[in-house]
């Protein structure tokens, strides 16, 4: 075999739009961006392209669109691999494997209605499936175009991460007077409740074996770590934020101990955002219907930052001296004698730009 190529390649998944968020029995719509998504490309070559394996992690909750595939045939995995194969005609399709995170707070690619029942606009499921496939296509490639010589390390540890979520019961559930009966369970429930005296045991057992995988290049430096835990990320499951859930946490504890250069970049971006943020709230100095100044409020914003540890810092804005009064501008106010003052929203505007701006920056930075 020749010389083993490793490649890494990364490309968002979040979209800024109200996006359904599928993985619960109801209709959930983003309000807004927690922390980024992103599909993960890792190429493993075994020389001239002919071996090679590229893995892509995807921060969704289910890659396939059930009710697209009415002969179980995986049409996503299909799509992106038309589509890379356009892309980069020498990569060998067949050795692409998608993985889910199984996030239940990622974008849904399954087609949406255009509005909720109560009228809330929802971004179009087809236009989401079309970004992610381009984006897992970009992903994959990337990770193609950045192969280089290097090497693998395998590692085990030990972590609890989660235990079995299916509670085992005596007697039938269903036949209990309290029974659900449009969605009946046995003797096994999902969350059931342990404090029951007809409880048994759980299902199955737990596995707190942590497998990884380690890419280096040839000066045996660090380039990327596969982490396999058999837990899905669903802790945020009833959150109406797209998040990676905890892999985001991971994501930055890595980053914090192995990625110098990648903290700088979000340290920087940071940092350059929080300052316009800053400027535009300066900016934001009359809050009357006649003009009246009120300089001394604006002037008062400013940036602090806050170690918070080695690699890892806190950047807060707030106004120094009248942080009294930023609710009371922003959401308005009941006068004494009855009716409301006026709100003038100038804060929450600034917010969402910088949340978005700083996702964007950071990408940009990287590339």
């Amino acid at each position: 075999m020749d010389q083993l190529k490793i490649g890494w390649g990364r490309q968002p998944l979040h979209i800024d739009a109200p996006v359904s968020l599928p993985g619960q029995m109801h209709m959930r719509i983003s309000e807004s961006i927690l922390d980024p998504l992103y599909a993960t490309a890792l190429c493993v070559d075994g020389g001239e392209g002919q071996d090679a394996v590229i893995f892509c992690s995807c921060d969704i909750v289910i890659i396939r669109v059930i009710e697209m595939d009415p002969e179980n045939r995986d049409l996503v995995m299909d799509a992106i691999r038309d589509l890379v194969k356009t892309m980069r005609p020498e990569l060998p399709v067949d050795g692409i494997i998608l993985n889910a995170t199984h996030t239940h707070a990622g974008v849904g690619i399954a087609d949406t209605p255009e509005t909720t029942p109560d009228g809330q606009p929802v971004y179009p499921g087809s236009k989401c499936r079309e970004y992610f496939i381009n984006q897992c296509a970009a992903a994959i490639c990337e990770a193609w175009d950045n192969r280089a010589e290097g090497g693998i390390a395998y590692g085990y540890g030990y972590a609890v991460v989660a235990h079995s979520r299916r509670v085992i019961y005596f007697d039938d559930t269903s036949l209990r007077a309290d029974a659900n009966p449009v969605a009946p369970n046995g003797h096994g429930v999902m969350y059931g409740n342990t404090n029951d005296p007809q409880f048994s045991h759980y299902e199955a057992g737990a596995d707190h074996f942590l497998n990884a995988m380690f890419t280096f290049d040839c000066n045996r430096k660090l380039t990327g770590i596969v982490v396999n835990v058999p837990c899905p990320s669903q802790l945020s499951e009833m959150f109406t934020r797209q998040t990676a859930d905890f892999w985001h946490e991971v994501r930055q504890l890595v980053a914090e101990e192995y990625g110098e250069e990648v903290y700088s970049v979000v340290s920087e971006s940071i940092n350059e955002v929080m300052d316009k943020a800053v400027d535009e709230l300066h900016a934001a100095n009359t809050f009357a219907p006649d003009g009246h100044p009120t300089g001394a409020y604006a002037k008062s914003w400013e940036k602090i930052i806050e170690p918070a540890s080695r690699l890892t810092t806190k950047v807060i804005v707030r106004n120094k001296e009248h942080y009294r009064l930023t609710h009371l501008l922003e959401k308005g106010h009941a006068k004494q004698n009855g009716g409301r003052v006026k709100a003038y929203p100038h804060i929450a505007p600034v917010n969402d730009e910088a949340q978005r701006n700083v996702f964007k920056l950071i990408e940009e930075k990287l590339k």
